[in-house]
């Protein structure tokens, strides 16, 4: 599936603009369940995987190295990434689909290709994280399954 990228609002919405583009919700939809249903956990805490879950998808943090299993089930995973600037003190989330990075930053298009992405970020002072959030968009989807395109 191609995601649609939703830009960000406030300097720390990225988690639930990724998470508006994964599920293809609404900004106004996630910001209203994530105050109403995690309201007394901040962004540390990684409130997502609850609401993935609450909201019938499985997911299944998987190291860098396996990517490809976004374009090898054929549209039916997406992912969630994080990075983070230690001298900013900040992380930053992003969704990822088959065409590359979808990050909601100011001044980013609706995707970054795969092999520009990391450099831009790296230059910026970013440190990525060795594992991603792999994100089945159907509920019947088996990360696991090998068999699948």
């Amino acid at each position: 599936m191609i995601l649609r990228r939703v830009p960000q609002r406030q300097l720390d919405d990225c988690a639930i603009c990724s998470i508006a583009s994964v599920l293809g919700y609404s900004y106004e939809r996630v910001q209203a369940d994530r105050r109403q249903r995690y309201g007394h956990v901040d962004d540390r805490t990684a409130w997502w995987e609850w609401y993935l879950e609450d909201e019938g998808h499985s997911s299944e943090y998987l190291p860098t190295t396996q990517l490809d299993v976004i374009s090898r089930k054929g549209g039916t995973v997406v992912g969630l990434f994080v990075m983070h600037h230690h001298a900013l003190r900040a992380s930053h989330i992003i969704a990822i689909d088959e065409l590359g990075f979808v990050d909601p930053s100011d001044g980013f298009p609706d995707h970054v290709l795969f092999d520009v992405y990391p450099t831009i970020k790296t230059a910026q002072g970013f440190i990525f994280d060795q594992d991603f959030l792999a994100v089945a968009l159907s509920t019947a989807e088996d990360l696991n399954r090998e068999d699948h395109p």
